[in-house]
């Protein structure tokens, strides 16, 4: 792979050891490095030159980024960027012109760092070039169709929701609440061959058990009280498209068995009706909850879940997606500020490990839901750790509670407990900082912080 290397031209000891030590590890994978000492160079090395990923120093772009982001987007739209950060802050101007973002990584945590991202950047390569040629203008570094990310399980989900949407395969979607569920049908249908005629959903759990049948065939006139007219029924709208069925678990075992007819004959009749109607239908179903085990306990049709369970995609949970959640929060607070007089100079990474930490359970819908509150609540433009004391958090995100009872002596500074962990962890396990972390409970960004913070060895 050929790589451009953007790095200042600071003779600090600090920057020239930061140089030789980054330029050494992608030594150990590539031979053709290109460096470049300003943001005007990069883009005229990329102008004149194929390169598989940019890693730039963010120093080269403080000035000039968004120049450099809409004058590089004009060159090649894919080519990944892998931004060196500051170790305690990202700048706020990431979270606009974010499209050619890849990944955002604090400087001291770059050299350890680099293999990984590097087959990342393999994987997002090979995804490119098998991509339909409907599909591959929509993959992004930043990620695919309104999908952001690029983490291992993320790009797995791309493969799959390209390679499904190929097919006419009845598919089922897998995921927690938030996950992205509905935009993954969304996007199966944009590049199949259905994509000009309708999508249509129904989620039945926002939908009466009672209603559901006539909402999915639709009634003739006079079919019940009140049926005053006839009513064309989603599978009829849907006829030559997709039907999109949400939360298909929280669907009535009655209204499961007519569903599997039409499955397996793609014909029904109108709730009232006996004239039979013929459909040409691709289905595409999703839960959350775990069909399987439903089926076991009896509340799932067996049948009808082989019928939905042809092509399984499941959706990985947030906290399951690394460095994902870093462009997340750029993409999520971009979207907001664009849409409010908001401004956002900086974010500290003290803040976004804390994101990393939290159980998430509403996934990317929780994650927002969070951010709104952290923007509404935040009084200048630097956003940080200690805004979360302001603002409302589940007992699952919450950190710290008064004391009870009279031993307080008793209780030893939350910094001297956490300094003495990492440092009997890392007798146990010298060198190993996955386990460390994994150990801990914390992500490995948070582990660099904190023995950069303590002054502790590796």
């Amino acid at each position: 792979m050929q790589y451009l290397l953007g790095i200042t031209s600071s003779k600090t000891v600090e920057n020239k050891k930061f140089i030789s030590d980054v330029t050494k590890v992608l030594s150990k994978k590539t031979t053709n490095i290109t460096k470049g000492r300003s943001y005007s160079s990069i883009l005229s090395y990329t102008a004149v030159d194929k390169y598989d990923a940019i890693w730039v120093d963010w120093q080269i772009l403080v000035n000039n980024y968004s120049d450099f982001h809409k004058r590089l987007l004009r060159i090649n739209k894919q080519i990944p960027v892998i931004i060196f950060s500051e170790d305690n802050q990202i700048s706020g101007e990431l979270c606009t012109n974010s499209e050619l973002l890849f990944a955002v990584i604090p400087k001291s945590e770059i050299p350890n760092r680099i293999p990984e991202i590097i087959k990342r950047i393999q994987k997002y390569h090979s995804l490119l070039k098998d991509a339909s040629e409907s599909s591959r203008s929509y993959l992004k570094p930043i990620g695919f169709n309104n999908f952001i990310g690029n983490a291992d399980l993320t790009l797995l989900v791309y493969q799959q929701l390209i390679k499904v949407s190929r097919t006419d395969f009845t598919t089922l979607i897998l995921g927690g609440s938030g996950s992205g569920k509905e935009l993954a049908a969304q996007t199966i249908h944009k590049f199949s061959i259905r994509h000009k005629q309708n999508l249509v959903s129904l989620n039945c759990a926002a939908i009466p058990a009672t209603l559901q049948e006539s909402e999915l065939f639709g009634y003739e006139k006079g079919a019940f009280t009140g049926a005053d007219r006839t009513k064309v029924g989603k599978f009829e709208l849907a006829n030559n498209g997709t039907l999109f069925l949400d939360e298909v678990g929280d669907m009535p075992l009655d209204l499961q068995a007519k569903l599997l007819r039409v499955l397996e004959d793609n014909t029904f009749s109108k709730v009232g009706g006996i004239k039979e109607q013929k459909v040409d239908v691709r289905f595409i179903a999703a839960t959350n909850r775990g069909l399987s085990n439903m089926v076991s306990k009896g509340d799932f049709r067996a049948d009808l879940f082989y019928r939905l369970n042809v092509i399984p995609i499941e959706l990985p949970q947030l906290s399951d997606r690394g460095d994902d959640i870093v462009l997340l929060i750029l993409n999520l607070i971009g979207k907001m500020i664009s849409k409010s007089s908001i401004k956002v100079k900086s974010i500290s990474w003290a803040l976004i490990d804390r994101f990393k930490e939290m159980k998430l359970h509403g996934n990317i819908r929780e994650l927002e839901n969070v951010l709104t509150r952290i923007l509404f609540h935040t009084t200048g433009s630097v956003i940080n750790e200690n805004i979360l004391k302001k603002i409302n958090l589940t007992d699952n995100q919450a950190i710290s509670s008064e004391p009870q009872g009279n031993d307080s002596k008793q209780i030893l500074p939350l910094r001297e407990v956490e300094k003495d962990m990492i440092e009997k962890a890392l007798e146990i396990y010298p060198h190993n900082l996955s386990k460390i972390a994994s150990i801990l409970e914390i992500s490995r960004s948070s582990l660099y912080r904190k023995l950069k913070k303590y002054e502790l060895q590796e």
